[in-house]
């Protein structure tokens, strides 16, 4: 036999060995990857709390269920959700840098988060009312005030109660403002009727 035909069937030879050592060892790993892939995957798995926009998504499609968003957290309050929400057992995304962060959670848990948000409202207004005051205002004026502060620059946030009221609360300091804001507002309300 010539030495290229040599070569050649040595070549086929160790690749067909390669292939079949590659095969038994695919066989003994495969369970092995099955259960870490399942795992990985498994909702009884998923972290609770706070989780990557990714998971969220992940479970969404896991529980076939919409997610939703809430923007204009304040960032110190995004703590204080994260904690809540991983002691009721649910997912969270918080996405964003500097004061305000954005939510996002599962529309199945939409009562849950609301809770979660009523809640830290309550302890924010208890903790620190010198620091921080508040007024109402009807929901379809919401809009309309949201964009007069932003454009007078005055920091706000917005809840809304168990009762279905909404709440505007703001920095103390800025009470001077806010009153300005307010009075602008009725007047422009007014001359409109």
């Amino acid at each position: 036999m010539p030495m290229g035909d040599e070569l050649a069937s040595t070549s086929l030879n160790f690749t067909q060995k390669s292939l079949e050592i590659s095969v038994e060892l695919i066989k003994m790993l495969a369970p092995l990857v099955k259960k870490l892939w399942d795992k990985a995957f498994d909702s009884q798995h998923l972290q609770v709390g706070k989780v990557s926009q990714a998971q969220l998504f992940m479970e969404a499609g896991k529980a076939k269920s919409a997610i939703l968003s809430n923007d204009n957290f304040l960032s110190k309050d995004a703590d204080t959700i994260v904690e809540k929400a991983k002691k009721y057992g649910i997912p969270v995304s918080v996405v964003g840098d500097g004061e305000k962060v954005t939510l996002s959670y599962l529309e199945r848990d939409k009562a849950v988060v609301n809770q979660i948000l009523q809640e830290t409202m309550r302890e924010r207004m208890k903790t620190a009312p010198q620091d921080v005051k508040h007024f109402t205002i009807e929901e379809c004026n919401l809009s309309a005030i949201k964009a007069e502060f932003e454009k007078n620059g005055i920091e706000c946030c917005f809840a809304r109660s168990a009762n279905g009221k909404i709440f505007c609360q703001y920095p103390a300091e800025a009470a001077g403002n806010v009153e300005t804001v307010k009075q602008d507002f009725k007047s422009a309300r007014e001359k409109v009727a």
